[in-house]
C-alpha cells in the first residue's frame, strides 16, 4: 500500500466490514465488471457499486499481461495507466491527515489511489493479504472520510480482491474525526 506513518489495527468510533464476494475466473470476484447479474441498482455503499466492478474491471487486466511477482510500484503506474485509458478518475498518492482530540498530527498516511472521489484503492504485492492490510486500509478510510475501499493484491498466484466499507457515523458523533 501507501506510505504508511502509522501501524495498527483500525480501532475505535465507526464500523468496519470486508466483503470478500465470489471468486471468478483468475481469482478475482465474480462478475467484477459494472454489470452484476442479480442485482438491480446497488446502492453507493453496497460492495457491488458499478463503480467498483469498473475499477476491478482495470486491476484484472493487470493481471493478464503482468501477471504476480512484480513490485508493487509497477502495479502501481500499470494501474494509473489502465484507469485513465478507460477515463476512470483517480488521484495519486493522496495525503491523508491524522486527527486528534482536534489536533492534526505530524504522523500521516498516504492512500495509493482514490477513483472517482469516493472509493480508495489500496495495492499490495503480496504473497497472501492478511488481517493486518484489512485493517490498515479501513484505517485509510477512517482517515480520509471515504466510505468505500478496494484491497487489491498482485502478488500471490491468484489475485486477490477486498472490498471494504467503513461507517463514520460513531466516529463522527464523538466529535473524533
Amino acid at each position: 500500500g501507501g506510505g504508511r506513518g502509522g501501524e495498527g489495527g483500525a480501532v475505535g468510533g465507526g464500523k468496519g466490514v470486508v466483503w470478500g464476494g465470489p471468486v471468478g475466473v483468475g481469482g478475482w470476484p465474480a462478475n467484477a465488471g459494472a454489470a452484476h447479474s442479480g442485482m438491480t441498482h446497488p446502492g453507493p455503499l453496497d460492495p457491488r457499486a458499478p463503480q467498483n466492478g469498473a475499477i476491478i474491471g482495470a486491476a484484472m487486466e493487470l493481471n493478464w499481461p503482468l501477471g504476480h511477482g512484480f513490485l508493487e510500484a509497477v502495479y502501481r503506474e500499470a494501474m494509473r495507466c489502465e484507469l485513465a485509458d478507460r477515463s476512470i478518475p483517480f488521484h495519486v498518492e493522496v495525503h491523508l491527515p491524522i486527527h486528534f482530540k482536534g489536533r492534526r498530527l505530524v504522523t500521516s498516511y498516504r492512500a495509493d489511489l482514490i477513483c472517482e472521489g469516493a472509493i480508495l484503492v489500496e495495492l499490495e504485492a503480496l504473497g497472501k493479504l492478511t488481517g493486518h492490510e484489512e485493517a490498515q486500509t479501513l484505517n485509510y478510510l477512517k482517515a480520509s472520510g471515504l466510505e468505500r475501499a478496494l484491497l487489491l493484491n498482485f502478488g500471490a498466484p491468484r489475485p486477490e480482491c477486498r472490498r471494504l466499507i467503513w461507517t463514520h457515523s460513531q466516529n463522527q458523533s464523538r466529535g473524533s474525526h
